[in-house]
């Protein structure tokens, strides 16, 4: 019989579980962020909450950024779209080709995620 799912709120407020296979407390929002891009994000990158809940983490809510497009939606600009980091538009109506850095963005990143949530 499986037992039952260590979770916790830890202090800045973020869900975790403890992964008995790796012995620690796993953000619960990274874990769903990896199974939805099928990686870990690397260094350089944070998985952001799009509706700003830190509760909410559906896969459909959760999106993968740069540091500098995180950073500039949270801190700098907070009406940016964290698809290019810009302003004047959301994500779902962005058609740019880079972010406001100038890197180029991945065309294939689905920004409409509406497949079902899975339990990690």
């Amino acid at each position: 019989m499986a037992g039952k799912l260590k979770t916790r709120v830890n202090s800045s407020g973020y869900k975790q579980f403890w992964d008995k296979d790796e012995e620690r407390w796993v953000f619960t929002h990274r874990r769903v962020a990896e199974k939805k891009i099928g990686r870990e994000p690397v260094p350089g990158e944070e998985v952001h909450h799009i509706n700003g809940d830190k509760e909410d983490n559906r896969s459909r809510n959760l999106v993968v950024l740069k540091d500098s497009i995180h950073d500039r939606v949270h801190h700098d600009d907070p009406d940016a779209c964290f698809r290019c980091g810009r302003s004047g538009h959301w994500a779902d109506d962005c058609y740019a080709k880079t972010d406001f850095e100038g890197d180029a963005i991945d065309e294939d990143e689905d920004w409409d995620d509406e497949d079902e949530d899975e339990d990690y």
